[in-house]
């Protein structure tokens, strides 16, 4: 039986919730795939359920102001949002506020542009592309440049092929932004950004709450789903991650009482190979595109459900660098290349137990 993180559950206000978590514990659970429609509705809000079409937003705010909120906890600012999808002439207004967010990015010696946090407010919002939408995270560009700009759709990129190996995944949505600023003194910035989905609208759409518990091991959480992010990110070469240190990773408990994580932020992985990303000097790699895998020991029947998953998406992975506009064709190429050396790993029964069932995790990392 699946060991359950039960001082997670003491988090939960409902109770109905801790009535779940306590019978969980008389008797075994059976286990749930995580894309069983009968589970959970998979179905996103409005913003990311079509995105056939590129999404093309401006803000315009005070632009001076803006890129010098570099403390945390600074409050957001007024601007006004417009928008319009793909062709359509319809252009459709918002007043919203903008703030800071982050870490790594929000410090000014790496970027000269802080990320960005949409605030809506969800009355004004309905019956918009925005409805029920209250604070949104806005992957923008960090510096100038080309190099920053692709880092931006290649990221976009690691989103959509992690949407398309399991729901329990965050969506995001591709958008063209124009800032600018509202007295007419600073530079037009035009860029591509990504918008991703709400902690709390993924949790709910997944059928459960955000916890924030820390010091989680493998065993706490649902095994198939452990399998795929710890497989999925050694696909993309990302080792910026941790499942007890709630590192980019985000722990969904769902009212079965199974705890799901799910993973974010790709941007030092070796799929995106950005220029200020950096290794954990901890670990025995000294490039982001040196794979380690840092996921779960896996049995043969784990193992072999894993590698049917991947190689059943293989062509829809790598059809995604077809989808993403004004990527360069060159970074596509080197990317398949860097994921044709994954599949030889995984298909290669010797190769996969050296690279990735010889370094796994026993207990959690």
């Amino acid at each position: 039986m699946m060991r359950k993180l039960w001082h997670v559950g003491l988090l939960l206000t409902c109770a109905a919730s801790t009535a779940i978590a306590q019978d969980a514990e008389k008797k075994p659970k059976k286990e749930k795939t995580p894309g069983d429609s009968a589970a959970v509705d998979t179905t996103p809000r409005k913003l990311f359920r079509d995105k056939s079409e590129l999404l093309q937003i401006t803000i315009t705010s005070d632009l001076k102001k803006f890129v010098r909120m570099r403390e945390r906890g600074r409050p957001p600012i007024p601007a006004k949002l417009d928008w319009k999808v793909g062709s359509d002439t319809a252009v459709g207004t918002l007043p919203i506020q903008i703030g800071t967010r982050g870490n790594f990015r929000l410090r000014d010696r790496n970027c000269s542009f802080p990320p960005v946090r949409l605030i809506l407010n969800e009355d004004v919002a309905k019956k918009t592309l925005w409805a029920g939408q209250k604070r949104l995270k806005l992957v923008t560009r960090c510096n100038e440049g080309k190099d920053y700009e692709q880092y931006i759709l290649q990221e976009y990129a690691l989103y959509e092929i992690y949407n398309l190996l399991t729901p329990m995944s965050f969506r995001a949505r591709l958008a063209r932004v124009a800032y600018r600023d509202q007295l007419g003194k600073e530079k037009p910035i035009d860029t591509y950004a990504f918008l991703i989905e709400d902690d709390g609208d993924m949790a709910k759409r997944l059928g459960g709450k955000i916890t924030d518990a820390q010091n989680a091991v493998f065993d706490d959480v649902d095994g198939e789903t452990m399998d795929l992010v710890g497989a999925f990110e050694f696909l993309i070469g990302n080792t910026d991650w941790s499942v007890g240190g709630l590192h980019n990773i985000k722990l969904v408990l769902r009212r079965d009482a199974i705890v799901f994580p799910v993973a974010y932020d790709f941007d030092h992985s070796g799929a995106v190979n950005a220029r200020y990303a950096t290794t954990d000097p901890k670990l025995r790699i000294r490039a982001v595109r040196d794979r380690l895998y840092r996921g779960k020991c896996m049995t043969p029947e784990q193992e072999a459900a894993m590698v049917a998953r991947f190689n059943e998406k293989k062509a829809a992975i790598y059809a995604v660098y077809d989808r993403i506009p004004d990527l360069d064709p060159k970074i596509v190429k080197d990317t398949r290349e860097y994921f044709d050396e994954f599949y030889e790993t995984l298909n290669d029964a010797r190769l996969r137990k050296r690279r990735m069932l010889d370094e796994c995790q026993a207990i959690g990392n």
